[in-house]
Formats: C-alpha cells, sequence, structure tokens
C-alpha cells in the first residue's frame, strides 16, 4: 500500500481505554452525586431542627414574659392564658404542639427527663395547679440540649385564683 492509501483511524486499544477512562469519569460523577445528596439530606435535617430548637425557645420566652398564667391540666399539658389568648402546650414524646383556637404549631423535636414543680392554688371552686418551673431535655443525635422554663406569678394573680 502506498502512503497515500492509508486510512487514519483509532486501533481497539485506544477505543478501550477512552471508553474505561469514560467509565472512571461516570462512575465518580455518580459517587459525588450522591454524597452530595446525602450531605444535603442532612443539612436539612440539622436546619429544621435548629429552627425548631429557636421557635420553642422563643416561644417560651415569650410566653414566660407575657402570658398571666399557666396551668398544668393534664399529663404534661399545659393551658396558657393570656389578656385574650388561651393556648395549650402539649409535650410528648417525639414533638410538641402549641394550640390556639385557630391553628396548631407542632415542633419536631424529641424530649426526655421532663421535670416540673406546680404550685398548688386552692380557690372557692377548684383547684389550679400553676406552672412554675418546666425542666427537660431536646435530643438530637445522642446529644442533650436543656430547656428551662420559669414562670413567676405576682401576689395579684395567686389572689385573684383564690377567689375562682
Amino acid at each position: 500500500m502506498s502512503a497515500k492509501n492509508k486510512l487514519k483511524a483509532f486501533t481497539v486499544i485506544e477505543m478501550i481505554v477512552v471508553m474505561a477512562l469514560i467509565g472512571l469519569v461516570i462512575n465518580f460523577a455518580f459517587f459525588t452525586l450522591s454524597y452530595i445528596q446525602k450531605t444535603t439530606s442532612i443539612y436539612k435535617q440539622q436546619s429544621k431542627f435548629i429552627s425548631d430548637l429557636i421557635e420553642l425557645k422563643k416561644r417560651l420566652l415569650f410566653e414566660e414574659n407575657y402570658a398571666k398564667t399557666i396551668e398544668e391540666v393534664g399529663d404534661n399539658t399545659y393551658v396558657i392564658k393570656r389578656d385574650s389568648v388561651i393556648r395549650q402546650l402539649k409535650l410528648k414524646d417525639a414533638y410538641i404542639l402549641f394550640e390556639s383556637t385557630d391553628q396548631i404549631d407542632t415542633l419536631k423535636l424529641e424530649i426526655e427527663n421532663i421535670r416540673k414543680q406546680n404550685q398548688l392554688i386552692v380557690g372557692k371552686t377548684k383547684q389550679v395547679l400553676l406552672l412554675t418551673d418546666l425542666k427537660f431535655n431536646i435530643i438530637y443525635k445522642k446529644i442533650k440540649y436543656p430547656i428551662h422554663f420559669q414562670k413567676q406569678y405576682d401576689a395579684n394573680v395567686r389572689l385573684n385564683m383564690k377567689g375562682i
């Protein structure tokens, strides 16, 4: 054959090498994508936890400052009374509920070791347990985040409760 008639083409070995390299790049891209998806999922879970924890602390601080009374009405269920607003706080093992007449807010926080102190007010017609101290732990990835809520009542509130 003369030099003019030679065909220029890739050899089989060159094609195999290129296909192997493409396979490695695709394999690397696949594992990188799955790692990014897993990391994003963990980030979303952490972000949701932090958001719920901040919301809980914000609400408890608000109620500590503005609630007129916080009465225990059941096992880990409390009625929060402000001027014209009545809300319920329910502490469950895997979530916390804030209920009002028009909405229910759920914070998905795992709770353990609930400790509380109440003050018994004996009125004319009924007895009321006023919540004075509430402590519990929020658990996330085996880490405990302590929560402490303390409500102080003035003498006027106690006297008004005794008149009930």
